[in-house]
């Protein structure tokens, strides 16, 4: 029996890679615009440059495949001549020498007189991957295949049709290793080459666009194609022959078989000049797309597929007696609140005016907070504070650090802005978690350049140990920004014993904002608190996008000058956080006393089975990935709700 489920297993897996690999190729279509053409492929006696020479050997254009292997070239071509008999011929030459390019370009020219389409596929691999360690020979070599050799044979082809005044296209072989920037998963010299290969091709499309001479990338980004399958068609019957067979079939459930990208060649081979030449294709994004491929790069659709595509949004209420549970004010806005909405007088804000950002709401908060308004600046919104930050203090490519797992902005502006997270972790002492400082110094690399830690934590609700942040700190190497996100800092009762303000001339920066304690959904402007330097340097880079509305700034004022409501929230949220501690002491659930409006929780039930629970009784949770380990953050509402959340909570289902 356990056998015949492995069979059955075994026998699915390899269904769903033959079908994954199955590709739909109309040959009539293409004959017309391939025919007669003069068709170059580099490299194309194995994988995916075998590949594309068999697919464009159906269309009836003339195909001319190039190795080093004469045994291997000779048996493509008798191959490749069954598809297109007299119409294949090969050209033994080794790519990275230059007299071979040379003779091979000639003996085309002499012979057909014109080259229509060039595909560099040809590529090498020598030595080690770290550049510390590679050999100065094998980086020659390397280079002489992988850039050089593309340079050449391209230059001579362009050169030689714009002469002719012909048209020609020019694909670019790449991969995502163009946007590698270390060593630690692929080749340090294959990035760098990959990356020259794109910006070359960029250049010379640019070049030779009025030429009608198209030069574009195609970036193999959707499988893996480094196989190791051992032809098998001309082997006798035999044990040999099982045996390899027997290991192809093994290669093909850890390889894709690129039948299955490169007909999308054929597609965009045929993509009038403009809409080819200097554009960089995705097979993955041209697989899922091909019309907005045209027109939104790459990258752009593979963000709307991954990460765009999968955000959870919180559901809508779907009738009146519906409530939304977050971590932000149960109990809204106060009466002063509604009553200066009602009085306000809308023609003191009837235009969109970019101003300074001196106003009476900096002066205000400077004089609460005890720093100078010259250290705080405005934003919209908590994610315009978070994303101007990241945009001048993180380049592309770099990294940060954050608490794992990170907030859904992170998650996003990480992936539109292009750069890395290093996560950390927390470490727990009884009942204080805490961010582990020293692993984070222990994985500091040139390329961090910014630490994202909340305080209250966005997942405990636990302040930062201010002993703890500041050895951490003196640690620190002092290029490094470090983030202080204060968003949930309005409800701690307690005066805090970490101050961030005093860390400010160490290139600390802290987030707070006026959205998640005062009750009024419209607003969510956010202000950060940095040094002078840093702060002008905010103002100065934001003076456009960022203008915030008098009426926000004006029902701010309002909010931080109405105390008595600021403290009853206070009071309320930490009434309720006492009564649920008690609970859930009777009740065996394991927590961690929070600062904030939110308690992390293990009720030991699964998350989405209690989500599915409170729904059926009207309870909406805000959606959040945040967690630590089985534990997570559950907002505290008013009494009435907390008990019903309670119910579902312990109760069995």
């Amino acid at each position: 029996m356990f056998k015949l489920i492995i069979v059955i297993v075994l026998s699915i897996i390899l269904f769903l890679i033959l079908s994954r690999n199955i590709e739909q190729f109309n040959d009539k279509k293409n004959n017309d615009f391939f025919k007669d053409k003069i068709v170059l492929i580099t490299g194309s006696t194995k994988g995916i440059g075998l590949s594309i020479a068999k697919k464009i050997s159906k269309t009836g254009a003339i195909v001319i495949v190039n190795g080093r292997d004469e045994k291997r070239l000779e048996s493509t071509v008798k191959m490749l001549e069954e598809n297109n008999k007299n119409k294949v011929s090969g050209i033994q030459a080794d790519i990275s020498v230059e007299e071979n390019i040379v003779k091979m370009f000639e003996d085309i020219i002499k012979k057909y007189g014109r080259i229509d389409i060039l595909i560099n596929n040809a590529i090498g691999r020598y030595g080690k991957k770290k550049l510390s360690d590679k050999k100065i020979s094998d980086w020659k070599k390397e280079l002489d295949t992988n850039v050089n050799g593309v340079f050449h044979i391209s230059q001579m082809v362009i050169n030689h049709m714009k002469k002719k005044e012909l048209p020609c296209k020019i694909i670019n072989i790449s991969s995502p290793l163009a946007k590698h920037r270390d060593t630690t998963a692929s080749s340090g010299s294959i990035a760098l080459e990959k990356n020259m290969i794109e910006r070359m091709s960029d250049i010379l499309a640019h070049e030779n666009f009025e030429k009608n001479i198209s030069i574009s990338v195609i970036r193999i980004d959707s499988g893996n194609y480094k196989s190791k399958r051992v032809d098998t068609k001309k082997m006798e019957k035999g044990i040999v022959k099982s045996t390899y067979e027997s290991l192809n079939k093994v290669n093909d459930m850890f390889y894709d078989n690129p039948d299955s990208i490169t007909s999308m060649f054929i597609d965009i081979l045929k993509l009038p000049h403009h809409q080819l030449t200097g554009k960089i294709y995705s097979t993955s994004s041209y697989g899922d797309n091909k019309k907005l491929s045209k027109i939104v790069p790459s990258y752009q659709l593979m963000l709307n597929k991954n990460l765009f595509k999968k955000y959870k949004f919180t559901k809508k209420k779907a009738n009146p007696d519906d409530i939304h549970i977050t971590k932000q004010n149960p109990y809204g806005a106060s009466k002063n609140i509604k009553k200066f909405l009602k009085n306000y007088d809308l023609s003191k804000s009837m235009f969109n005016v970019n101003t300074d950002n001196d106003t009476i709401l900096t002066t205000k908060l400077a004089k609460e907070l005890g720093v100078n308004k010259n250290e705080i600046v405005l934003f919209k919104t908590e994610f315009d504070a978070i994303k101007k930050i990241f945009s001048l203090f993180v380049p592309k490519y770099s990294n940060i650090f954050s608490m794992y797992p990170s907030s859904e902005y992170i998650e996003l502006l990480s992936n539109e802005m292009k750069f890395g997270i290093k996560y950390t972790i927390f470490t727990v002492n009884d009942k204080k978690i805490q961010p582990k400082f020293k692993h984070i110094l222990s994985y500091i690399t040139p390329k961090t350049k910014l630490v994202y830690l909340s305080s209250p934590n966005v997942i405990t609700g636990q302040s930062i140990i201010s002993k703890e942040f500041t050895e951490f700190l003196d640690k620190l190497n002092d290029n490094i920004v470090v983030v202080i996100d204060q968003t949930y800092l309005d409800f701690v009762i307690k005066k805090q014993k970490f101050d961030p303000f005093k860390y400010l001339k160490k290139n600390v920066i802290v987030i707070r904002s006026f959205s998640n304690f005062y009750g009024f959904e419209n607003l969510e402007m956010s202000y950060v608190i940095a040094n002078k330097d840093i702060s002008l340097l905010l103002n100065e880079s934001n003076i456009i996008q960022n203008q915030t509305d008098r009426l926000s700034e004006e029902i701010a004022l309002q909010c931080l000058k109405d105390k008595t409501h600021s403290k009853f929230i206070k009071n309320e949220i930490h009434k309720e956080k006492q009564r649920l501690y008690k609970i859930f002491d009777r009740e065996d659930i394991d927590y961690f006393p929070s600062e904030a409006n939110y308690i992390l929780i293990d009720p030991k039930k699964n998350r989405e089975e209690i989500s599915k629970e409170l729904v059926s009784n009207n309870i909406i949770i805000e959606e959040s990935d945040l967690h630590y380990n089985n534990y997570w953050p559950l907002p505290i509402s008013t009494k009435e709700n907390n008990d019903k959340i309670i119910d579902i909570l312990i109760s069995s289902f």
